[in-house]
């Protein structure tokens, strides 16, 4: 993988200055700052049947047809995740009818959670970001493998299959299973450190 460090969020919201102003070319820096945690992001509150690549080109599209809504000076990444939130609601709605059909009593905990996160302010999904980074260190070896080599390298659910020696079936299960395990991590990570900030809290 690359070592070289990507552009930083000083530099993406430069390029996104210099795009609003006629230089369409430099909105390629912002998508290579905010592509990795926007596709992180869709992979922790999505359920297995979302297409993260899609998804996440989906959002940059919207993002740059939208430039003029950005308010200058304010949180891009929030912008962007807000946008995010946006192409990922409208994925749900259209599978919803379909997801149905198919529903059990853990497909409803995820879509529940999935719900939730996607009804979040957008300074939420970033701080799901930062905890996203934590659990996955709590991951085992083969489960951390299994998202790096799909959500980080974009490799096909086929070649992961492959790679791992597993069915089509058996990669997609682990995945559902190693998602949902981030969402409910994510979840308490976020709740014990609303309980520090506000000891005297209950919930």
């Amino acid at each position: 993988m690359d070592s070289h460090p990507g552009p930083t969020d000083q530099q993406a919201e430069e390029a996104l200055r210099r795009t609003r102003a006629g230089d369409t070319e430099a909105f390629a820096l912002v998508v290579a700052r905010y592509e990795l945690p926007i596709r992180a992001w869709l992979a922790s509150v999505g359920d297995s049947g979302i297409d993260v690549d899609e998804v996440a080109q989906r959002t940059f599209i919207a993002a740059f047809t939208n430039l003029h809504r950005f308010e200058e000076g304010t949180d891009l990444a929030a912008w962007l995740f807000a946008v995010a939130r946006f192409q990922l609601r409208t994925e749900l709605a259209t599978r919803r009818r379909a997801c149905q059909r198919l529903a059990s009593g853990g497909h409803e905990l995820v879509q529940r959670l999935v719900d939730r996160a996607v009804e979040e302010p957008p300074e939420t999904a970033v701080r799901r970001l930062a905890w996203l980074a934590e659990c996955l260190k709590g991951l085992a070896p083969r489960a951390r493998d299994l998202v790096r080599w799909r959500y980080e390298d974009r490799q096909p659910l086929v070649t992961v299959a492959k790679r791992t020696g597993r069915s089509l079936g058996a990669v997609k299960k682990h995945l559902w299973k190693v998602r949902r395990a981030l969402h409910l991590c994510i979840d308490r990570k976020m709740a014990e450190e609303d309980r520090h900030i506000n000891p005297g809290q209950t919930r």
